[in-house]
Parts: C-alpha cells; structure tokens; sequence
C-alpha cells in the first residue's frame, strides 16, 4: 500500500495539481487546486490507516521529526491564533485552511520521498515531465496555438496559471529538479531535460518576470559561492567532468535570446529585455512605486498589530484603512489584494511569532541544505543539495517580490523542496515510534483537518462560480438574476471576491438598481461587516442613507470613504448633494470643486451649476 501512496501522490499531487484548471472559476487555479490537493490528502491518509490496520495495532510505526516541521507547525499555529485579529474571519478560516494543507503536503512528501533513493527519483522525474508540460503550454499560449484562460494582456502568457509572473516563478521551482536531472540522469531522460530546460529558459525569456530573474542570479551566486566554500577541491573536479553536459543549454539559451530579439508574436507588449533588466529599480515606474506604497502601508500596519496581526487573510481588509495615496487609481476599481512580499504578508497576518516561524522555514532549509552538502559522501546527495540550496534561495527572493504563498501549486512544490531538504539530512531527523493506536490517532487528525478543508473548500469554489454567473448577471443588468445566483452563495465561507468586494455589496447594488432602498441599506449592512474599509461600500451606504432623508449618517459615511480616499470623485460629487440638501450651499460648492479634472461623471457639471446659481441666488 505504500507504492499506492507513492502513485497517488506522484499522479495527483505533483503531475495534475499544477495542470488542474476550472474555466467556471473567477480565478482559475486557486480553488480548483484547493479541492484537488485537501482530496489527494484526505485519499493518502485513509489509505495510511488502512496499511497500519493491517499490519496490525500491536506494531510500532516509525514517524521522522525535525527542526523544520516544527517550524511548520508555529507558522500554522500562528496563523490560527491570528483569527482572534481577524475583522472577515470567513478570508481568515480559508487561509488557516491553506497553511495547513501546506504543511500536509510537505508531511506526505516527506513520508513518501524518506522511503527509498528510487521513490524520490519518480518523483523528480515527474516534477520534470509536469514542467516540459507547462512550460510547452504556456509557449504555444504565446503564438497563438490556444488560449487556456481569458488571462488578459498583461498576464499573458499565463498557462495553466493564470498569471505569466506566476507561471515562470513555478517553472523556477521545477528549474533545479531540472538541472540536477541535466546532470545526474544519462540517455533518454538526459535529452528530455535538455529540451524542458530550453524550453524554461525560453518561457522565462516571454514572461520578462523580473522577479524570477533576480531569483535565478542570486540562487546561482549563493549555490556555486557555498559549494566552493564546502568543498572546492570536489567542486572543481565535478565541473571538469561534467562542463559538457551544459554546453547544449548555453548554445541554446544564447540561441534562444537572439532568436526573441528578431522573432516575436504580434500580441506581445513587454519592452525589450534590456529595458525590462534596466526598469528592476526605477522607482518611477508605475508597478515599482505602486510596490513600495504598499510595503510602506503594510509597516504600517505591522507596528499596530505586531503579537498577532490583523488575521489570516485579512491584509487585503485591512489595507484600504491606510490610505489609497500613492497608487494610481483612487476609486478601487483596481486594488492590491496582497502585499507582493510574502515576508511582510505573513508578519502582517500573524505577527511576529507567525513571521520568526514563517522566515525560519526558508533559514532552516538552507542550513539542512549546506549540511547535506559538507556531510555526504554521496554524489547524488551533494548534486542534488546543491539545486535544492538554488531552489530555497531563489524562492525566497520571488517570496520578497511576489505572492507565491497564495498559490497552491507553488506551496505544493515548496514543501517538496522543503521535504528533500529534511530528507537527505538523515543526522536531523528524530525517529519517533508511534504504537498503533497512536499512530492512527496522528493520521485521523491529518485527514480531518483535510475533510475540512474539502468541505471548505466546495463551499469556496461553489460561491466562486456563482459569483461568475452573478456578474454576467450584472452585466447583462438582469438584476433578480444577480441576486438569484448570490443568494446561492454560503457567504459564511464566501464572503468575499477576488478583488475584496463582499459579496453582499453586488446584491446591494441590485437591490438598489430595483429600487428596493431598504433591501439595499440591509445588503450594504452585511458587506460593511465584511469589509468596513472598502470605499465602494461607504459610499454606497451613504448613498441608501441619503435615498431615506438621513443626511447626517449619509454624510459619516461618505467622510468615512474620503478619508481613505480624498480623491473619489463619485463621493465627492454625492457629499456635494448632502450638504445641498442640508442647505450648506458653501461646503457643497468647496466639495464639489475638489473633484478632479479628469472626472467623467456626468452629474458633476449640472451639480456645480446648480450649487453656483444657490450661491448666487443668496448673494
């Protein structure tokens, strides 16, 4: 049965998990792969009861213990205790959720990769195989063989990730299994992983993730620096033999820019690689001061909730609280739903125990793997711990720069790396033997915490697809229908969309587009215990306040709105109106003209006209 387990894990996990894609999904991986990998858990540990049942309650079973998994186990424990912060506790149970399948599937990789030299070169190879896979997708995405999801120009091309940042930082994941099968496997598996790593470098090239490629220079640097340190004499002896094996890849790598120099597809719009090399720290460009608002936001927030943070889940909640000033677009019809630096992200969501837990993951993988490197004798061993410390470093640059916490197919292959790390570091592991009974208690626990976040997790994926249908709903202004498919949204697990609209805010929206003011006000209600920060709620709230005659609470509500973003022309223009009702001709007038130039709402010339004739009326 264990062989199942090794199948099962290979099969579902680490081939189809990161392919595993709903075109019925808002996001088309997130949830999807949530079910997929809390199923493949609660599967592999059914199966594990089952094998220690028949074996017998009276054999002791072995379970290895190390430094690492403890780490895993604060950085979960902290992000539950984070959910007594949390202002949406539904975003803060599915991330507790998350981290918890993260620290599952590195405890089912370690089990099954800790059993023999040959399951973890099955698992390798089909690590490599996954990525030719994605890798391929995603190049014939990019010359118009196909197109996997409606991704948008600027994520494209994505594959099966949805994002083309997303997809080559998961590719650098996969790049040093890669690399080490470059040099460690010989004839047919040799030349497939010369044609996945040109293809890699190829998608890495398309993408123009400057991320990634910060991740591959200082994950090369930091590998060969350590390895020459460690032991120089073996290092130089192991490039004097095998310097052949990577001259194909440097032809083709140096073949492959040339080429995307002179041939490009019509619906690329990246910028040459020399300016996207250039743009790395211009902080006058867009994404780049954008970025840094939001980490200056996200001290912020940190120096306020340093013990336990704001919750799991809840920086996107929280975030608007500290002002939209700094980003380009004042109105939230786009907003940062992450803080793109996983390090911030996590201190912020769960303190500083839940960060010192979170950071000392990658530290302690490192070390695990400089020791295996000055330890081993063997050559696969020091090969193989050389790619893993390539791995860890640049992964936790991408961590700096990105979000790929959020992703489960980067998760899933972290806490593989994270698995070959321990797992080749035998002296750091402590075997603990488990009597029967207690070792079915140890395996019950892991597949009821899967059961819920399966049930969790259809919940989430269900409301994802309804909300779907709610907004072509919307878009098609068939309002009862919109509220139709909203109500079939469990909003206790839900509560939320993608961009951290809640939910009953669109059924606000409808109610009020019915005319039903009072269903409205009840809806935009629930949304303000969702978010209390999201300005489109204030101002909407306002707005039903102001339709019934209650001009005060109408006005605490837009100033509350303004307040986070003094900008917002659409609020602006409806405190205008309050104070007009209020007969405060002059703060309507002086609020009304602080709209901006570029604002294209139509009420905004005919408001002022009237404010301007009361005015002059009174004069």
């Amino acid at each position: 049965m264990k062989k199942l387990e090794l199948y099962l894990f290979v099969i579902f996990v680490t081939f189809l998990l990161p392919l595993f894609i709903s075109l019925k999904t808002i996001d088309p991986g997130l949830f999807p792969r949530f079910i997929l990998l809390a199923l493949s858990a609660v599967i592999i540990e059914a199966i594990a009861i089952v094998r220690i049942v028949r074996e017998g309650l009276s054999k002791n079973h072995t379970v290895g213990i190390s430094s690492l998994h403890y780490f895993l186990g604060g950085y979960l424990l902290f992000t539950a205790l984070s959910l007594l912060k949390a202002v949406n506790s539904a975003e803060s149970i599915f991330e507790i959720l998350r981290v918890a399948l993260f620290v599952i599937g590195t405890i089912i990789a370690f089990r099954i990769i800790n059993r023999s030299e040959k399951d973890r070169i099955v698992v390798i190879k089909t690590i490599i195989m996954t990525s030719l896979l994605v890798a391929l997708l995603g190049i014939m995405e990019y010359w118009g063989v196909f197109q996997l999801t409606d991704c948008g120009e600027f994520a494209f091309p994505s594959s099966t990730m949805g994002n083309r940042n997303l997809l080559s930082s998961y590719l650098f994941l996969c790049s040093g299994f890669v690399l080490f099968g470059l040099f460690r496997f010989t004839g047919t598996w040799y030349y497939i992983n010369i044609f996945t790593c040109s293809a890699i470098m190829y998608v890495l090239l398309l993408t123009q993730t400057r991320a990634v490629w910060l991740a591959c220079t200082a994950g090369a640097i930091t590998a060969l620096t350590i390895v020459l340190f460690t032991d120089r004499y073996r290092a130089i002896r192991f490039i004097q033999y095998k310097w052949r094996r990577l001259l194909p890849i440097l032809i083709i790598g140096i073949s492959l820019i040339a080429l995307h120099h002179q041939f490009r597809a019509k619906k690329d719009t990246m910028p040459a690689i020399t300016e996207r090399v250039a743009s790395v720290a211009d902080t006058k460009i867009s994404s780049n001061r954008q970025r840094l608002a939001m980490w200056e936001k996200t001290v912020s927030m940190i120096k306020e909730n340093v013990v336990l943070g704001v919750g799991g889940g809840n920086w996107k909640i929280w975030m608007p609280s500290y002002g939209l000033s700094g980003f380009d677009i004042q109105d939230m019809t786009s907003i940062f739903v992450r803080p793109h630096n996983d390090f911030l992200w996590a201190f912020a969501e769960t303190g500083i125990f839940g960060f010192i837990f979170f950071t000392g993951i990658f530290f302690i993988a490192v070390l695990y793997a400089v020791r295996i490197l000055r330890d081993s004798n063997n050559r696969t061993y020091g090969l193989l711990s050389v790619c893993l410390l390539y791995i860890v470093t640049g992964y936790t640059v991408i961590s700096a720069l990105d979000f790929p916490k959020e992703r489960f197919s980067h998760l899933v292959y972290c806490g593989i790396v994270l698995a070959f790390c321990i797992s080749l570091n035998a002296l750091s592991i402590k075997q603990i033997k488990l009597p029967g009974q207690i070792s079915i208690a140890y395996h019950s626990i892991i597949l009821l915490i899967s059961l819920s976040a399966l049930w969790v997790g259809y919940f989430r994926i269900n409301g994802d697809m309804n909300m779907v249908k709610a907004l072509h709903a919307r878009k098609a202004t068939r309002w009862e229908l919109m509220i139709n498919r909203i109500d079939l949204i469990n909003t206790m697990l839900y509560s939320v969309d993608h961009t951290s609209t809640p939910v009953h805010w669109y059924r606000g929206v409808a109610n009020f587009s019915l005319n039903r003011i009072p269903d409205a006000l009840n809806d935009f209600k629930k949304a303000y215990e969702a978010h209390p920060y999201h300005i489109h709620v204030l101002n909407n709230l306002g707005t039903c306040y102001e339709s019934l005659g209650d001009h005060s609470t109408a006005e605490h509500y837009y100033l509350k709105a303004l307040e986070i973003s003094p900008g917002f022309n659409e609020t602006l223009i409806n405190l205008a109106a309050v104070y007009y009702n209020m007969k405060k001709y002059k703060i309507a007038y002086d609020t009304i003209k602080r709209t901006n130039a570029s604002c294209t709402d139509i009420r905004r010339e005919s408001f002022l006209k009237t404010i301007e004739e009361k005015l002059q009326s009174d004069n």
